[in-house]
This record gives structure tokens, C-alpha cells and sequence, in this order.
């Protein structure tokens, strides 16, 4: 069955999945068979450390570069750690694991940390609450999005510090997962936008992802009780932030098509990433006509604007900048780039304005 499912995965697009299942496959395959077959008895009792070092460090370490770098929070990270403690749980026999109980702890207190932090992010925003609605409203007027009208604000409160950075990146996962249901997408104020999700399957692939998220919650939940009751709770308090995470996205999309305002190309993709360019800083844009991949080195200097999808197809535009220009990633990480791909549900309208801007500046 898990064969089927791997080739299937690989036939619609998605070597990737494919190959990051074949591998966690064989690596927990492979631990079962030394404790469950005859054939490899007896062990030496040092592979118990290299099966915790498969579950807790490899197999996290795979679906970081697999699955979350570049998409993801990277505090997602706790979930396939924990996962992997729970896989070495019930792969290893009891009277070989007793001797490391002190792992329990030490992935007690790496997971702590990161709720700790989230706790003093939580009372740094209410700490300043008033001063921050403040700023905030003064410039929600103009019609900028969420994340740019909460950056700004932070800066005024905590100019170029970490906490601005980071609670940026909190405050907007938390609005749009939980206050913006009944917000809709305002034409009033900007009247040149496109929306860029309505002719793929991301609402449908980050719904997907909620789903296995919350049962894999209850299962994980349900067996991390069994071990260690704290870890279970610090499990499900990470799956929930990644459920809120993916609702942000959902909603995020929804609510920021690409805009044209104060003489600049405005691209939000999501919560994950954004740029403002100049529309003075702009080159020229082609229709895209490359090959279906990026290589590495062209992806160092791209500010891919598509978004996830189950098959990612080709870009609708090329668009090239006369100067280097600084794209906001999440966390506050940004990335100098001179060239943007991206892809609109109406292609042609969206080619019509920016080439009539471009002719007028």
C-alpha cells in the first residue's frame, strides 16, 4: 500500500514527497527489523544510540530540507522531533531505552523553550497593546495590508530589534487565523489587484495539511500520554500552532491579491513572503518561457511568487528589476533579489497594466 501511495505521489509531480517517503520508510523499517528479527539477534546494545539518533535527530533533520525549510515556520520542527520520540518509543524494547531516560528531558526542555518564547512574545504585545493599536490604526487607513501596516507599527515601538522582526511574523499568523473571516478585500482604496490563488489547489493542499495535522494530533497526543504526559501537552500545543499557521496562510492568500499602489508593484504571498518594487525599478516583464525548473543558482537571485501547489506548473511572468531589491521572508530573514516569477488568475489584464505603467514611468 505504501508503495502505491509513494508511486502515485510520484507520478502527480511531487518527487520530492516521494523520496523523503521512501527514506523514512527505510529508516524505521530497517530499526524495527534489528529488534523484531531473529535474524539480527544478538545486538550489540550501542545501536539503541544510532536508532535514537534516526528518530530524534535524521528523521527531523529530512523534514526540515524536505518539507519546511522555505515554507514553513521552522518551529514546526517540534513536531516530526516529537514524532520520531514516539516512533523510537515503541520501536525500541523497554530494557534498552530506561538507560537514556535523560532524553526525555532534554526534549522536555527544547520544546519548552520554544513555548516559553511564544509566552514572553504573547506578553511583550500585550505589555504595549495600547501604544501598539495605536500606531497600527494610524496606518490602516491607507489600505496596506495587515503585515505591512504591523511591521511598521512595531518599528516605531521597537526600531531594529529582534522582537520587531519576529513579532511581525507572530502577530500576523495569530490575525489572520483568527480575526479575519469577516474581512474582505478592499477595492475601495486600491483598484488595480489580482488575485493569484484561484487557479491552483493551495486552499486545498494547506487544508489537506490541517487535516493530517489534527489526527495526527489525536494519535500523538493519545501515545505521548503514555510516555510522558508534559511532552503530550507540549505536543499539542506546537500542532495547534501549525494549524493556526496554516489557516494564516488560507486566509493571508485570500486577502492580499497583488496590488499596484503609490507607484509600486506590491506582491504578498501568504504570510510566508513579500516585496515592494518600484514600478520605476522594473525592466521589463516577458511572458515566462523557461524550463519547468529553477536551478540553485537561479533560485538565489528569484523571488518565486507562485504558490504551493500539488503540481507546480510553470510561471506566468518573468519580471526583471534594474537594481537589486530586498524581499521580507518569515521571521524577519530577507533576500536580495533581481528577478521575480509569478503567476495571476487574469494573465493578460495583468500584463496590460504593468506594461502601461512601465511605458508612464
Amino acid at each position: 500500500m505504501e508503495i502505491e501511495v509513494i508511486s502515485v505521489i510520484y507520478e502527480k509531480g511531487n518527487p520530492k514527497w516521494a523520496i523523503f517517503l521512501v527514506i523514512i520508510f527505510m529508516i524505521l523499517g530497517a530499526n524495527y527489523m534489528i529488534y523484531n528479527f531473529s535474524f539480527f539477534q544478538p545486538f550489540d546494545e550501542k545501536i539503541v544510540i544510532a536508532s535514537l539518533i534516526d528518530c530524534i535527530l535524521v528523521i527531523p533533520i529530512l523534514t526540515y530540507f524536505f518539507i519546511i525549510r522555505n515554507k514553513y515556520s521552522f518551529k514546526t520542527i517540534g513536531i516530526p522531533l516529537l514524532a520520531g520520540y514516539a516512533a523510537a518509543y515503541y520501536i525500541i524494547p523497554q530494557e534498552y531505552l530506561q538507560s537514556y531516560n535523560k532524553l526525555t528531558w532534554i526534549i522536555i526542555v527544547m520544546e519548552g523553550l520554544i513555548l516559553t518564547f511564544e509566552l514572553f512574545l504573547f506578553y511583550k504585545i500585550l505589555k504595549y497593546f495600547p501604544k501598539l493599536m495605536k500606531e497600527f490604526k494610524n496606518r490602516s487607513l491607507e489600505g496596506y495590508y495587515f503585515i505591512e501596516n504591523m511591521n511598521m507599527a512595531l518599528k516605531s515601538i521597537f526600531p531594529n530589534s529582534l522582537f520587531e522582526k519576529i513579532g511581525t511574523t507572530e502577530s500576523s499568523i495569530y490575525y489572520y487565523s483568527l480575526f479575519s473571516f469577516r474581512k474582505k478585500i478592499n477595492t475601495s482604496v486600491i483598484k488595480e489587484q489580482f488575485s493569484y490563488h484561484k487557479k491552483t489547489s493551495v486552499i486545498a493542499l494547506n487544508l489537506m495539511l490541517i487535516h493530517a495535522i489534527v489526527i495526527e494530533t489525536i494519535g500523538i497526543h493519545y501515545l505521548l500520554h503514555k510516555i510522558n504526559p508534559i511532552i503530550s501537552y507540549i505536543t499539542l500545543f506546537l500542532n495547534v500552532y501549525t494549524v493556526l499557521l496554516f489557516i494564516a496562510e488560507i486566509q493571508a492568500i485570500r486577502l492580499t491579491p497583488i496590488q499596484i499602489r503609490n507607484e509600486k508593484l506590491v506582491i504578498q504571498i501568504g504570510i510566508m513572503k513579500r516585496i515592494n518594487i518600484p514600478l520605476k525599478n522594473i525592466s521589463k516583464i516577458e511572458y515566462y518561457n523557461g524550463p519547468e525548473k529553477f536551478s540553485n543558482k537561479e533560485l538565489e537571485n528569484i523571488f518565486d511568487a507562485r504558490v504551493n501547489d500539488f503540481i507546480q506548473e510553470k510561471p506566468k511572468f518573468d519580471i526583471y528589476l534594474k537594481e537589486t531589491s530586498t524581499a521580507n521572508l518569515l521571521y524577519g530573514f530577507t533576500k536580495k533579489v533581481n528577478r521575480i516569477v509569478l503567476s495571476v488568475d487574469e494573465p493578460e489584464r495583468f500584463y496590460q497594466t504593468i506594461s502601461q505603467s512601465l511605458q508612464e514611468n
